[in-house]
């Protein structure tokens, strides 16, 4: 290595070393042979802080021509010292000057090859930049060299220098390092990314704008960006916006996210969305536009609005079919059971009918009350299984069927024995489903009687009506066998003779099997409702156990209620 200059002070050589390196490796071994020459040190190291601050690491280092002090150079190259250990960690770690007269009395860790090498002496002096203490300069002489404090001073002035210019160094590359990175993100974008100065003329783009808007960087470099992406009728615009903030410096647009139409280099446009910002505090201003082509959102845009259209649509389609269903479910449902009950001499008529499904399924159940002639009445309640068309043809062909045989019958049980047949016959002409069954109940009312309104009844698998008097509710009449399973049901009559204030309740399965949340409502619970009704008509009985099912009731239940209350009043 060439010896350096040094007929002016030190400083002045190390000012001009620091000027001209590039890096600290480089500077390093040509400062330390200035300092070391100049005040008679034989050897000398740069330690300095390694990236993460866990360690001091040689950065470069200088001795006088001899192989021990370039042996002790080499092997001390592949040290490092943390905070506090040997002389250069405990330097570091408390930032003050060591001056170290006799090495022997020393905690030297390198006194092994420092004795071969004839070292008996040291200095080591903090490295301080404006952030702190960054490392040391060590510095070591051949024999036993007293404290000199002039020249402590002066060699602590050196590190401050090497502080400085270590600091503007890692500065520097810090910069390097981040306009790489900076670099390295805009080419990368997937967004496109334009800056244009004051005047509107592009200065950069990065290669999503050239592929987006088809343009060379190096043909876009210059141009005015209005006459490059933007349509000619909105430059005007664009040209007095950009002009009006270099003027007054209003920031009306920067930072918004606009929502723009974009021109290509062939003259066609895209939509994009545009995010303009200032970079800097530059004067005159320099800007940065983030534009993204947004054609494939603005397609997704009009397919989902295509397809709520046709969503709303189709809704529309459904609610008209649906309504048109439910009035037909109506009218079929209505035709199931009387438009309004007689008046029965001497008798109330409540009844109560609720679907057990919603929309425009059509129930089973049914209830009836027809006039036979004579002061007789008939009076009838069915429930079929299932529901939907099938079930309502089958009620229908029940309320008819009885209406028919009850001209013709004089008992109740016959008119349910010809329902039992003609259910049979339905189903065996395939007029109907495999297992279709009903269960009913069928009375006669007989107001012409001389000892009070008389009911003869008769019931096929249905649950037995509840009749209340004054000494209490019992369930009226005789259990009887399913209708439409087998030809000959056992079903027997019953007759009973109202007196006035008692009251017939009859009540489809959907009212006791209804689930609370102690169970089923039950027969026992329904009877003593019907206990506690005191002196209410029989359409107030009605809407009583209707109510007391529905607001008991744990979820609606899918099974069809009906109720019919007869009540017998004073004559």
């Amino acid at each position: 290595m060439a010896t350096p200059e040094i007929t002016h002070p030190p400083e002045w050589a190390l000012v001009r070393i620091l000027a001209e390196a590039g890096s600290v490796s480089e500077a390093a071994p040509k400062l330390l042979e200035v300092v070391g020459r100049h005040f008679g040190w034989a050897l000398g190291a740069l330690w300095l802080a390694d990236e993460a601050g866990l360690g001091l690491e040689c950065a470069g280092s200088w001795s006088e021509d001899h192989p021990a002090l370039a042996e002790f150079r080499r092997q001390s190259g592949r040290l490092s010292y943390p905070p506090g250990v040997g002389l250069p960690g405990s330097v570091w770690a408390s930032g003050r000057s060591r001056w170290d007269a006799d090495l022997s009395v020393t905690d030297f860790p390198r006194d092994g090859i420092a004795d071969a090498a004839g070292l008996g002496a040291a200095v080591v002096v903090p490295v301080v930049s404006p952030g702190g203490v960054v490392g040391v300069m060590e510095l070591l002489a051949r024999g036993f060299r007293p404290l000199e404090p002039d020249v402590l001073e002066r060699l602590e002035t050196v590190g401050r220098q090497i502080g400085q210019y270590f600091a503007r160094l890692r500065a520097e590359e810090r910069l390097l390092q981040s306009e790489e990175s900076s670099a390295s993100i805009v080419a990368a974008a997937l967004d496109c990314i334009i800056t244009m100065d004051h005047t509107g003329r592009v200065v950069d783009l990065n290669p999503a704008a050239e592929a987006t808007f088809g343009y060379a960087r190096a043909d876009a470099v210059g141009r005015r960006l209005g006459d490059l992406i933007v349509p000619p009728a909105l430059r005007a615009a664009h040209h007095a916006a950009l002009d009006r903030y270099v003027a007054t410096e209003e920031p009306r647009i920067l930072g918004e996210r606009l929502e723009l139409t974009g021109m290509r280099a062939n003259g066609t446009t895209l939509p994009v969305e545009l995010t303009v910002t200032r970079l800097g505090s530059h004067h005159p201003p320099v800007f940065a536009g983030f534009l993204r082509d947004i054609s494939a959102r603005r397609a997704s845009e009009r397919e989902v609005e295509r397809l709520l259209e046709l969503e709303r649509e189709a809704r529309v389609r459904a609610e008209l079919a649906e309504h048109a269903a439910r009035s037909i479910s109506d009218v079929l449902q209505g035709s199931l059971l009387p438009p309004h009950l007689p008046q029965v001499p001497g008798i109330e008529l409540g009844a109560v009918y609720r679907a057990g499904a919603e929309g425009t399924v059509v129930g089973g159940d049914f209830y009836d009350v027809f006039e036979l002639g004579d002061g007789r009445w008939g009076i009838a309640i069915g429930d079929v299984r299932g529901k939907g068309p099938h079930a309502a043809s089958v009620t229908a062909l029940m309320r008819y069927t009885i209406r028919t045989a009850a001209v013709r019958e004089a008992s109740p049980s016959d008119v349910l024995g010809v329902l039992n047949q003609a259910l049979l016959a339905e189903d065996g002409a395939g007029g109907g489903e495999a297992g279709d069954f009903c269960t009913a109940v069928y009375g006669v009312l007989d107001t012409a009687d001389p000892d009070g309104p008389a009911l003869c009844v008769a019931i096929g698998g249905h649950p037995l009506p509840l009749l209340r008097t004054r000494d209490g509710v019992r369930a009226m009449g005789e259990p009887g066998t399913l209708l439409g399973v087998i030809p000959d049901p056992r079903i027997a009559d019953a007759r009973i003779t109202l007196a006035p204030g008692d009251v017939l309740l009859l009540f489809t399965d959907g009212v006791i099997e209804s689930r609370t949340p102690e169970g089923f409502f039950g027969t026992d619970r329904l009877a003593g409702l019907l206990a506690g009704c005191g002196d209410l008509d029989a359409g107030a009985v009605a809407g009583r156990v209707e109510a007391a099912v529905v607001g008991s009731a744990v979820t609606r239940s899918a099974d069809d209620v009906a109720v019919l209350a007869l009540r017998a009043t004073a004559t």
